[in-house]
């Protein structure tokens, strides 16, 4: 005759089977002539790692393409392994995916994984960002000349800006798109991209040149419209920095980027 568990040690015991293997609660649970107590176990234990392998391929589309069914279910169990999930939502699983494939034998090798995880990730981040409103290119036009100089910017939480090297959002769109994936490619310097959400709620990406880069970051880290022209003046010139930052600006307003300003006016 089995002994009775209370609730909670039930659902301990199962837990830790789950999640750590661990043995003990086999003597708990009854058999038949269908299965006996570890198949029925083995059942749920199972399961639960196929459902967390299943989150990150969706999670991670063009890197499970691009490796294959087979080495991805490899990837993702030794990412299982070295990270657990948790949290209670499957949402934040594989956040840590970019950053184990930079460090883990044998995935470091190839610099590429890391980077095309890495640009999936802020996808998925871009598109759950919270919403804000957008200021309009009219809403910049009406602005007095006189509050330009001290004018700060504060951007959408629906973007992402990081630097890549390898063709990652070409394979990322080819999955949604193509019948086969593009060869990866690298370029000799890392390439800075944009990635945003607009307000259509599409996420949308471009690469950026030097100039932009340098006045997207200037803005974002807060400096004020003189601030990012002094920036600009050192690649473009002291003549044609206003026109280029304001040129800029508009295009981010029109892009969507811009939630608020602030001129220290109003």
């Amino acid at each position: 005759m089995i002994a009775e568990l209370s609730l909670a040690a039930t659902q301990q015991g199962l837990q830790r089977l789950v999640l750590e293997g661990a043995e003990g609660i086999e003597r708990w649970v009854r058999g038949d002539a269908r299965a006996d107590a570890a198949t029925r176990l083995a059942v749920y234990a199972r399961a639960y790692r196929l459902r967390l392998l299943e989150a990150l391929g969706k999670d991670y589309p063009a890197l499970a393409a691009y490796l294959g069914a087979e080495a991805f279910e490899g990837l993702g169990r030794a990412y299982l392994d070295a990270h657990p999930s948790d949290t209670p939502s499957l949402r934040w699983f594989g956040r840590r995916l970019p950053e184990f494939l930079r460090r883990a034998h044998p995935f470091a090798a190839r610099a590429e994984l890391s980077e095309i995880a890495q640009w999936e990730w802020m996808l998925g981040e871009v598109f759950d960002a919270p919403d804000a409103s957008c200021v309009s290119v009219d809403a910049l036009a009406a602005l007095p000349a006189a509050a330009w100089p001290a004018l700060r910017l504060a951007f959408v939480p629906a973007r992402r800006r990081l630097e890549l090297r390898c063709n990652a959002p070409a394979l990322c769109r080819a999955v949604q798109t193509q019948p086969a994936l593009p060869a990866l490619a690298w370029s000799r310097a890392p390439k800075p991209w944009l990635i945003w959400r607009d307000a259509q709620l599409e996420v949308r990406w471009r690469s950026l040149d030097p100039v932009e880069t340098i006045a997207l970051d200037a803005a974002c880290g807060g400096a004020c419209f003189a601030e990012v022209c002094a920036t600009l003046a050192e690649r473009v010139g002291e003549d044609a920095a206003p026109l280029t930052a304001a040129s800029l600006i508009k295009r981010w307003a029109t892009d969507g980027l811009i939630a608020d300003l602030d001129d220290e006016m109003s």
